[in-house]
């Protein structure tokens, strides 16, 4: 018994001597780390869940992509809208006369041609339209780019911008906001191609007279219209005109039938032979209101950057006040001054009176006096790009209203510059006798009241 004794004891200290040396090599501390990184790797990070949610969500949406693309219609229980291209097919409806599409104001691609050393890297890339990347990018130097002379009206020094041809100037102005592609595609299928079917692009900024000046677009136009006429048999051309383009369009028929150098020289009897019909689509023959509210604060113009570059121009992104920046871009582009109301307070009306009282409509929207109300709080009108002062704004804020007719002494007032150019380019009244040889200026050719 005592010989078992000593070696129980024996073995228990070897055991232990055995423990002492195995936790003083630094095995211990092995397992302790290893117990440590197992609990770790059971418990979940923040941006473990996030990759989760967004796997997740991924997953689900390929599902259903794949669900809705191979799923036959009949088992989802509806049928999908035939176009109305595909109904003129089944009618037997084919391509007759060719067809041109004239686009209106800012609907049109700009591409750059030449510019700053701050757009090395965009040669012939889309400053305009086409998901707008540059806004975020690189903003001040794509407002120099977008900007005209402020005195000419043409391209500041260095900087060439130029329309992009083609369908794909106005197929879609950006990603979700489709213009002609569904006009296009609808047409491809009733026979409309490359041959039968033209797209009018052209740089919408500039003045009607100056696209002709500096791009010969004017010219192209006619020269397209007559191929066209010749290679489809000698059938006359439909033109479709989209808002300012129906102005546009009206320019050119003046232009086309006047003797150079002011005009193409087509002579009298051009329009008569090589063009059949007319569509306008949203035409602003006599003009739009919020053109004055654009010109006079970019109201309008500064809501559609803002929902376009969303929350780059709230945070001052652009380096002092963004709404200035915007301002100098649109007050360059003469193209804006065609879309002031013509034909003054006879068709607009003035403070006592307004054209909705004479007719009989089953929705009105009338603005009276009253509601020309002025905020002493909004100091963002500026003249010429700079500041007014308090006592400037108190001297519009004083008239309160304004009509189609003094509207342009208080935009005079705020664009002097702007409106020198326009009194170049543009009439915005009414003909008191069409005879008067006046009138065959070509700034009169894109007002109805005032032209033939």
């Amino acid at each position: 018994m005592r010989i078992v004794s000593i070696w129980r004891l024996k073995k228990l200290s070897f055991v232990a001597s055995v423990k002492s040396s195995s936790s003083s090599l630094g095995f211990q501390s092995f397992e302790v780390e290893r117990n440590v990184q197992k609990r770790q790797c059971k418990e979940w990070r923040c941006i473990d869940y996030w990759c989760w949610v967004i796997g997740y969500m991924c997953t689900t949406w390929w599902l259903l992509s794949l669900l809705y693309g191979y799923l036959p219609v009949k088992l989802l229980r509806f049928e999908a809208p035939v176009s109305p291209g595909v109904r003129l097919v089944r009618e037997g409806v084919t391509a007759v006369h060719p067809v041109v599409l004239v686009p209106g104001i800012v609907t049109g691609g700009l591409e750059l041609w030449e510019g700053r050393s701050c757009a090395e890297d965009l040669f012939r890339k889309r400053l305009w339209g086409d998901g707008f990347v540059q806004i975020i990018k690189r903003p001040l130097c794509w407002l120099e780019h977008l900007s005209l002379h402020d005195e000419t009206g043409m391209d500041p020094p260095g900087i060439r911008v130029r329309a992009v041809p083609g369908f794909v100037a106005a197929e879609n102005f950006a990603s979700g906001y489709h213009i002609w592609a569904d006009l296009i595609e609808n047409l491809a299928r009733i026979g409309y191609e490359g041959k039968n079917l033209y797209m009018a692009a052209y740089d919408w900024r500039l003045s009607f007279q100056n696209t002709e000046i500096r791009d010969q677009a004017l010219s192209r136009l006619k020269s397209n219209i007559e191929l066209m006429f010749v290679t489809n048999g000698y059938k006359k051309v439909v033109v479709v005109p989209q808002s300012m383009g129906a102005i546009y369009f009206l320019h050119f028929l003046k232009w086309v039938e006047t003797p150079p150098p002011m005009g193409g020289g087509g002579g009298l009897g051009w329009c008569d032979k090589y063009i059949k019909a007319i569509m306008n689509i949203s035409p602003a023959f006599l003009g739009v209101s919020k053109a004055v509210s654009n010109i006079f604060s970019t109201e309008g113009n500064f809501a559609y950057f803002r929902a376009v570059a969303s929350g780059i121009l709230n945070l001052e992104y652009l380096g002092h006040q963004a709404l200035e920046h915007v301002m100098q871009v649109y007050r360059t582009w003469d193209s804006i001054i065609s879309l002031l109301p013509k034909g003054g307070e006879t068709i607009w009306g003035d403070l006592d009176w307004c054209p909705e009282e004479w007719n009989n409509c089953d929705q009105e929207v009338s603005w009276g006096c009253n509601s020309a109300t002025f905020n002493l709080s909004c100091e963002a009108v500026r003249t010429d790009y700079d500041e007014m002062s308090r006592e400037n704004i108190g001297k519009v804020a004083k008239k309160r209203a304004y009509t189609a007719t003094t509207v342009f002494d208080l935009l005079n007032f705020v664009a002097p510059k702007m409106m020198k150019r326009a009194e170049a380019h543009f009439s915005h009244g009414i003909a008191e006798n069409l005879d008067d040889p006046k009138y065959s200026h070509y700034k009169y050719w894109s007002n109805p009241l005032e032209s033939k």
